[in-house]
């Protein structure tokens, strides 16, 4: 540890005063996190939300979202989409329910069926898994553990937990399918 510090230091000496001062507000802020985060989620209610849009409620929020127009009409049109995008529907309708069945394929990985309920903690491929915790404390090289040092990532659970799949939900909403309106029950 004192040595890495001391690496740290000779970095620091040879860096302007500016970029060191910069970078340890950085450090300082990213540090204290840890209890900022979660003092702000506590501030954060419906009442606070509500005040924020000018809502009278939840329920006011939550209708005025769903009456809110999200795709241009000229986007919703399956017609429109077939034409400019000849044969493209079934390549999107496949990967709309790929996504809503939670089967996920990333840098050329086969096709890995996440199931139900998705453990965000673990590296699919490799089954490695990781407890929740400040990010900071999260052990990125696992140096320990020499099945692991090439193959397993955290980037990979980060990765299924990308909002990167809704273009595809957009677009399959575009050809007129919504794969993800299935009734309950």
């Amino acid at each position: 540890m004192l040595r890495g510090f001391i690496q740290k230091a000779r970095r620091a000496v040879r860096k302007p005063p500016a970029y060191v001062a910069r970078r340890l507000i950085a450090e300082i802020s990213a540090s204290t996190e840890r209890w900022r985060a979660p003092w702000r989620r506590r501030r954060i209610t419906g009442r606070s939300i509500c005040a924020m849009f000018g809502a009278q409620s939840v329920d006011d929020l939550w209708n005025r979202l769903l009456a809110t127009e999200v795709l241009p009409a000229r986007i919703r049109d399956p017609l429109a989409h077939e034409r400019l995008c000849p044969g493209d529907r079934e390549r999107v309708l496949a990967l709309a329910e790929a996504a809503v069945a939670h089967r996920v394929q990333f840098l050329g990985t086969p096709v890995h069926e996440l199931g139900d309920r998705i453990d965000w903690h673990t590296d699919f491929k490799v089954g490695a898994t990781w407890q929740p915790a400040f990010f900071r404390d999260i052990e990125y090289a696992n140096l320990d553990r020499p099945s692991l040092r090439t193959s397993a990532t955290v980037s990979r659970p980060n990765k299924s937990s990308n909002p990167g799949y809704a273009p595809i939900l957009m677009r399959t909403a575009s050809i007129g399918r919504a794969p993800w309106k299935r009734p309950c029950g």
